[in-house]
């Protein structure tokens, strides 16, 4: 069945990733949600992190060294259609880009962040 390939993908996947046998998966640990000390001891996780320390060591796995990185929550329209740039409506769209255009999104960025703010013909 469906479930069963899912989890046997899933076997594939942890146990090549995190280098646990697959038996070892099936028998012993299974795909339960374990807390942290738990999940530590099974070879399910490496460590536990604060969100800043999470930054900070994906930034250094990307390369980026020192404090030349930044991460910023852009607020988003959450309402109907305007996820997908469209509008109901009689009323006349207000089309005006705002100044720093930041409508994209970005899980991770390197370089320069003014670059962000840049106005582009898409």
């Amino acid at each position: 069945t469906g479930v069963n390939n899912e989890y046997a993908n899933f076997v594939a996947h942890v146990a090549e990733a995190r280098g646990i046998s697959a038996e070892k998966i099936t028998t012993q640990i299974g795909a339960f949600v374990y807390d942290n000390k738990t999940a530590t001891e099974l070879g399910l996780m490496d460590e536990t992190a604060n969100r800043d320390e999470a930054y900070a060591r994906l930034a250094e796995d990307a390369g980026i060294r020192g404090d030349d990185w930044a991460v910023y929550e852009i607020d988003r329209p959450t309402g109907g259609l305007s996820l997908f740039g469209s509008s109901l409506g009689g009323a006349e769209e207000d089309t005006t880009e705002p100044e720093c255009n930041l409508y994209r999104q970005y899980l991770a960025y390197f370089g320069d962040v003014s670059a962000l703010c840049l106005r582009r013909e898409d």
